[in-house]
């Protein structure tokens, strides 16, 4: 093991990574991995202390100590996501256009006004599918409970981050 600044830290400590790591304070940087919630997400670099690192991120392969060309590699792939980030709120602004304009028809077995199943997220993924060809997942559909009533319901389909999209459902009743 290798000593700097009166804390042990990982013996593979080179030259390189020495000037990333805060004597006074006892913080390293790291790169991360993988995202960690309330932490940091993938790619990131972030300034940790020695022990949560070593006891931590690095056991469970979490995150990495950050060298200086990391730590420009990074970079490139923060510049990267934020345009790819910018592409999609473009991309789901248009899409999110096309839904609020649609209202999705479904028809259920039903008695009166009381459905006997139910509409879930998996009925309005493929109503969707079908009728304005986007494709979403579970998580894209935010409904409280399903619907288990006829009638005209509003659903919120989330599209990107900070982008959500109020569509209308019309579930009839059949048999």
């Amino acid at each position: 093991m290798l000593c700097v600044s009166n804390s042990w830290t990982y013996g593979a400590i080179s030259s390189i990574n020495r000037g990333l790591l805060d004597s006074k304070k006892r913080l390293m940087q790291v790169l991360f991995l993988q995202d960690v919630r309330s932490v940091a997400r993938k790619g990131e670099i972030k300034t940790v202390k020695p022990g949560y690192f070593q006891n931590f991120l690095a056991p469970q392969k979490l995150a990495i100590m950050a060298t200086g060309s990391m730590v420009k590699q990074a970079e490139k792939m923060r510049e990267q996501a934020v345009v790819r980030k910018e592409r999609l709120a473009d991309e789901a602004e248009s899409i999110k256009k096309k839904l609020e304009g649609m209202t999705f028809t479904m028809t259920k077995k039903a008695d009166g006004e009381k459905l006997y199943g139910s509409v879930a997220e998996k009925d309005l993924i493929e109503a969707i599918l079908a009728d304005a060809k986007v494709e979403l997942t579970k998580q894209d559909v935010m409904m409280k409970e399903h619907i288990k009533t006829t009638g005209t319901h509003d659903v919120k389909i989330r599209l990107a981050e900070g982008i959500e999209a109020n569509v209308k459902i019309d579930v009839q009743g059949g048999k």
